[in-house]
């Protein structure tokens, strides 16, 4: 539900405006609607006058005179550019409309578009309603031109003569394009809410990109979402095509909204464009569209789609909304892997503070989430990775340069201690990088992301922790630690062979060897492990979990823990070495009777 103000607030607002409305001025005309999927797409053309905008109204009757107006319901305004798609002329670096049905051409430079998302109670499932029994909608498009309303209204010019039959249904994207690399899809989204559809975003009638670029491979693909960074646009955004396996389909979305040019793949405070006050809210709209797109996509692929390998990847402002995501959503996800981002808004070395706080408010005011979180709470990764420690969190990979002062260092940092104290998976890259990629790490990016690609969210992963190789980032200052290195990159788990049961726990730990740059250093080493998305491995509080060590089937180390509130397990230092060793955990003491070292 949107928390913005009441709209009969806005129509009183918009009414008073009205006073002394200009007659002679020059109204919309060729008014057209039409109902598909759901949506009731209006366009017009467009007076010549630049700068004018467009309120459009819905009544169900004609709406034949301004008196008509009054009782009728105010949908929302536009500008003098509502057929353009900006996302695609950005990304295309030439001038585009959109294209509002698939097949059609696009629209015109001076053709005016309005998407209305039908409200009403929701069908059930296989009802489907004749057109003599749903109530037609009738539609008018008045002119603003310096604040002043025309409200002349024509039949048949900017208001409607026949009724519009609507019937609410799920909304559909419409393609604007397709080519060998992929399909570039358009959908509109509103600022109410639906029965198949919640408000996603602030304003009425708002059109965004996404686009889908399959793998080539045979078989049920996974699925990465990438998120652009600051100033990009949908073709933009890391990682590319070319870095994705084949197994993996590539789904690119767009955050570009009014005012501020972006939400941070967030949302924004309700005031804007105004200033907020203590009680205004920060409103997650752009999660939850992200979330409605990666759902249509997944219904669209079906069994091509494989929903244990979803994915969210990005770099700078990309990879803030991926961790924001993981905070919010961490359920959906298997993995994510993020690239010079900024994970804590209260650090004090990063470029542009204002920035966030024209979205989000400023820090002073402290400004509340839908869900009472404070935004710099709820921007802080570390706050989020131990806010809910019962939900299961996917596998994190970062990299992050100590000489970016764009989103600086000192978050980096700790976010790894964060992550650490919480328990999740995770493994990080540092490197003498700035804000561009082109750091140490660079050149593996590539394998990191196959890496993580790999991952499912139904298989069990794996913490680690106190590794003995594990490179020193130091405090959070620049110069403290060491100039690069990684956290947990030296050592890994085999993803394909990990298993769970209820009963037990199976994984394949190692030191990392296979000529690749964050090869281990050394040929052994020490870590802790601790097992997580354990699915239905779950023992009860202080329950024994007999762990075993066997290296070439010969048991070389075993301890018996005790889980926490969580159900989690954490074992003592362990010898890895270049060989797989195979660790299990099992519930239940062990029926052999012999000397355990207790863990």
């Amino acid at each position: 539900m949107s928390p913005f103000p009441p709209r009969s607030l806005l129509l009183v607002a918009l009414w008073a405006a009205s006073l002394g409305a200009l007659p002679s001025a020059q109204v919309a005309t060729e008014i057209r609607a039409e109902c598909r999927a759901g949506q009731t797409f209006l366009t017009w053309r467009e007076g010549a006058a630049p700068g004018r905008r467009y309120r459009v109204y819905r009544s169900d009757h004609p709406l034949r005179s301004a008196q008509d107006l009054e009782q009728a319901d105010l949908l929302g305004e536009v500008d003098d550019r509502s057929s353009r798609n900006q996302g695609r002329s950005l990304a295309a670096g030439a001038e585009r409309t959109w294209i509002i049905a698939e097949g059609a051409e696009p629209l015109d430079a001076d053709e005016g578009l309005f998407v209305y998302t039908v409200e009403g109670p929701a069908l059930a499932p296989g009802l489907h309603l004749s057109a003599r029994e749903l109530t037609p909608a009738y539609y008018a498009v008045t002119s603003v031109q310096g604040g002043t309303e025309n409200r002349t209204l024509v039949a048949g010019v900017n208001a409607t003569v026949a009724g519009v039959r609507e019937s609410p249904a799920p909304p559909a994207p419409v393609l604007q394009a397709s080519d060998a690399t992929g399909q570039l899809f358009a959908h509109w989204v509103g600022d109410r809410d639906t029965p198949y559809q919640r408000a996603l975003s602030p304003w009425p009638s708002r059109g965004f990109n996404y686009v889908f670029q399959p793998g080539t491979l045979p078989g049920p693909h996974g699925l990465v979402i990438a998120l652009h960074a600051a100033g990009q646009t949908y073709a933009q955004g890391w990682p590319n095509r070319f870095e994705v396996p084949q197994d993996v389909d590539l789904l690119k979305l767009s955050d570009l909204v009014p005012f501020t040019g972006w939400s941070f793949w967030y949302g924004t405070h309700a005031a804007l464009p105004g200033a907020p006050t203590s009680d205004t809210r920060v409103w997650n709209f752009t999660q939850q569209r992200i979330l409605w797109t990666l759902d249509e996509r997944v219904a669209a692929l079906g069994a091509a789609h494989d929903p244990e390998r979803v994915y969210v990847a990005g770099g700078s402002m990309g990879a803030l909304g991926g961790m924001y995501l993981v905070g919010e959503y961490p359920e959906r996800f298997a993995a994510a892997i993020l690239r010079n981002g900024l994970y804590d808004l209260a650090a004090s070395d990063y470029r542009n503070p204002y920035a966030f706080e024209q979205i989000f408010g400023s820090f002073e005011l402290g400004l509340e989430t839908l869900t009472g979180l404070p935004i710099l709470q709820r921007t802080n990764a570390s706050f989020m990775a131990a806010y809910q420690p019962e939900r299961d969190w996917p596998v994190i990979r970062t990299i992050n340069g100590r000489n970016d002062e764009t989103v600086g260092w000192m978050s980096a940092v700790g976010l790894f201690a964060g992550l650490a104290r919480a328990g999740r998976p995770a493994v990080h890259y540092f490197d003498e990088r700035t804000h561009n990629p082109n750091g140490y790490w660079r050149t593996i990016e590539r394998a990191l992301l196959a890496r993580t690609f790999q991952t499912r969210r139904d298989r069990p992963s794996l913490r680690f922790d106190e590794c003995s190789l594990d490179d020193d980032a130091g405090d959070g200052t620049r110069s403290d630690g060491d100039t690069l290195g990684t956290i947990n990159g030296y050592v890994d788990y085999d993803t394909a062979t990990a298993s769970a049961t209820e009963t037990r726990l199976d994984f394949e730990v190692y030191l990392r060897a296979v000529g690749a740059l964050d090869d281990a250093p050394g040929p052994r080493a020490s870590a802790v492990l601790t097992p997580c998305r354990t699915g239905l491995f779950r023992p009860a509080r202080h329950e024994a979990v007999h762990y075993t060590q066997w290296l070439r089937g010969e048991l070389v180390d075993e301890h018996l823990l005790f889980a926490d509130e969580h159900g989690r397990v954490r074992t003592p230092p362990l010898e890895l070495e270049r060989a797989r060793r195979e660790v299990r955990f099992e519930r239940g003491t062990p029926a052999t009777g012999a000397d355990l070292f207790l863990g």
